[in-house]
């Protein structure tokens, strides 16, 4: 009799599928452009964050990108800080969470058309953030959407963020004071931080994981080093802004 009762729940529990965390994606120069970027000059280099797999509504995200070289340095080409160059103006990358109308076509905003409040920074990795070695930099975006995002496709891709690096002033070897910025012919490796990688459901406390590839290597520029991941903190800042 009672495995009788049994049978019935052991079947929906081998026949139920198990959850899979929607997949992030960084390529350059569009959503779905290669992941090892040659160096070609002196120019401006855009990296795409994208993910596919999303399956519930959802009101925020956050996405933590570590770079930096083999060595767990920064090259004067990659450093981004407030810093004294002299004369150059070094601007920080340019950052948009919506895709032109070209790209939206393939790639549509993850908060499709709502407005949202964002926060984004490009600077050294904090002594005390773990996630990655010391001597490496951190990209951070977080925005939330209150209205919140109802409608979605598992099947499609969809635009994170958009990183546009500025290496007009850049130049291998040894940088001009006031004039250009050296190490550019340094490779550079780019990696997610699982920690940090995560999207909020719409009751604004249930937080799910994207899956980053266990912390693989994602992308590369002018080569493959290597970074050693390690534990990282939590969000929380943009959550509280939009919580019911």
């Amino acid at each position: 009799m009672k495995c009788r009762h049994l049978l019935p729940l052991l079947l929906l529990l081998i026949s139920a599928p198990a959850w899979s965390a929607p997949t992030i994606s960084l390529n350059w120069e569009s959503c779905t452009g290669p992941i090892n970027q040659a160096n070609t000059g002196s120019h401006a280099y855009s990296l795409y964050i994208s993910v596919v797999g999303m399956d519930r509504p959802h009101m925020a995200y956050q996405v933590d990108v570590g770079f930096g070289t083999t060595e767990n340095t920064t090259p004067d080409a990659w450093f981004y800080d407030v810093v004294d160059y002299g004369e150059l103006v070094v601007r920080q990358p340019a950052v948009s969470v919506h895709p032109d109308a070209e790209m939206s076509k393939v790639c549509p905003a993850l908060s499709g058309d709502l407005r949202g409040l964002y926060i984004t920074a490009t600077r050294p990795r904090p002594a005390e953030d773990l996630a990655f070695p010391t001597g490496t930099m951190q990209f951070l975006i977080s925005i939330a959407y209150p209205d919140k995002m109802m409608d979605f496709d598992p099947n499609q891709r969809y635009f994170i963020a958009r990183i546009e690096f500025d290496h007009s002033t850049s130049v291998e070897g040894e940088g001009v004071p006031g004039t250009s910025r050296g190490g550019f012919e340094q490779p550079i490796q780019f990696r997610l931080n699982g920690k940090r990688c995560t999207f909020l459901a719409i009751d604004g406390m249930t937080e799910y994981p994207f899956d980053v590839s266990n912390g693989a290597v994602l992308a590369t520029f002018g080569g493959s080093p290597s970074l050693t991941p390690a534990a990282a903190t939590t969000w929380g800042q943009i959550k509280s802004q939009y919580r019911r």
